[in-house]
């Protein structure tokens, strides 16, 4: 699997205009220059080979309103604590340093790995959209949303998450 395959599977809105990891990595950097970014996309690496096994999004950014939308892909490296640490990593920067009180999460009504992790961590289920995407074979599929809040969720998931793959300086 070639690296353009990697991060077209990710976005693939964005892979006619983004062709290779550096046209992604200019992205990435874009978005940070903002004061306060729209979104915020990180490709998470596996730390020992800095191999890319994923990425992870953080859209919509509402502080008004205290939430954003969640997403992450990983296309190598399932079940690892590098993905466990970039997950946990990730929603504590949204509800600790950004102070966002809720997060929506979205996936594939059939990804049953998925909707396990979500119901394993106690995310709400708050609808299905219907044949919300198009994919690339132009079958139209439905997205479950879920939504998980800083408030009554989130110290039982960050205690969870500490166990599977606790971060440097957090406290046990």
């Amino acid at each position: 699997m070639g690296e353009r395959f990697f991060f077209a599977r990710y976005r693939p809105s964005l892979a006619g205009h983004l062709t290779t990891p550096r046209d992604w990595r200019d992205r990435i950097e874009a978005l940070a220059a903002f004061a306060e970014p729209p979104e915020i996309e990180v490709i998470v690496c596996h730390g020992p080979s800095g191999v890319p096994i994923g990425v992870m999004n953080l859209a919509g950014i509402d502080t008004v309103n205290g939430k954003a939308e969640f997403s992450v892909c990983f296309l190598r490296g399932r079940g690892t604590r590098a993905i466990w640490e970039a997950i946990h990593f990730a929603l504590r920067h949204s509800f600790e340093t950004l102070g966002l009180r809720k997060l929506v999460l979205h996936t594939l009504a059939d990804n049953r790995q998925a909707l396990a992790v979500l119901e394993r961590f106690g995310a709400h289920p708050e609808g299905t959209f219907r044949a919300e995407l198009t994919m690339a074979d132009g079958n139209c599929v439905d997205l479950q949303r879920y939504a998980v809040f800083r408030d009554g969720d989130w110290p039982r998931i960050a205690a969870a998450l500490t166990n599977l793959a606790p971060l440097a300086g957090s406290v046990g």
